[in-house]
């Protein structure tokens, strides 16, 4: 399901539509329920809305200048090496080097960072913006250009320092270059999901102990 060519209803098609019915009811349930995280539920609600008019453009094979990038119908290796890739980007926070954003989670919250946020960025930033681009420009540009919206996406919550907006870019770069080599966005989601739980599980059980 690469360059946009999603046509029937395949295995990779129903897992992706039952991937992005999971974030809706879990953005759904924590905007409405929880008033600390309704600002977050909006914002990436809106975001998932984007991809429910565009995926069904391209399940029907209607031409539209946007395109969508989703799941393989066999994914197998792509878990594996988005599980691998995950592990290893958050080897700085494990090991102390970087410290979590989130130091204090509670269960909805965590849900939400967890399952919902990987999904929904994954989709808005790899699966429609760095297709989209590339199809106009090349890989190289399509990649760049959402490593940069990407890391500005979360100055607002990892901060206006260099530092944390290099970070961003070399996050979405590395994503971003996961869904180009493997013409799918299985293992970028998998490998963001496994950072955003790293980061939560280490954020809330204080980090690297020190001695």
């Amino acid at each position: 399901m690469m360059d946009g060519e999603i046509e029937e209803f395949t295995p990779g098609t129903i897992a992706m539509t039952f991937t992005m019915l999971t974030a809706l009811i879990i953005l759904s349930w924590l905007t409405i329920v929880y008033a600390e995280t309704f600002r977050m539920g909006i914002t990436y609600l809106a975001l998932l809305l984007v991809s429910f008019v565009i995926f069904p453009f391209r399940v029907a094979g209607l031409e539209i200048p946007i395109l969508f990038v989703g799941f393989k119908d066999e994914p197998g290796e792509d878990l594996a090496l988005g599980f691998f890739v995950g592990v290893i980007i958050s080897l700085p926070i494990t090991a102390g080097l970087i410290k979590p954003e989130i130091n204090a989670v509670n269960a909805p919250l965590a849900m939400g960072v967890i399952i919902a946020v990987p999904i929904v960025e994954e989709l808005f930033f790899r699966g429609i913006i760095q297709p989209t681009v590339a199809e106009f420009t090349n890989d190289v540009v399509g990649i760049l250009t959402q490593a940069v919206l990407f890391s500005l996406y979360h100055i607002s919550v990892w901060g206006t320092d260099i530092s944390s907006i290099i970070l961003g870019v070399i996050i979405g770069l590395l994503m971003g270059s996961l869904v180009a080599w493997r013409e799918s966005i299985d293992s970028a989601m998998v490998a963001h999901l496994m950072i955003n739980m790293i980061m939560v599980l280490w954020g809330a059980l204080g980090g690297v102990p020190q001695t």
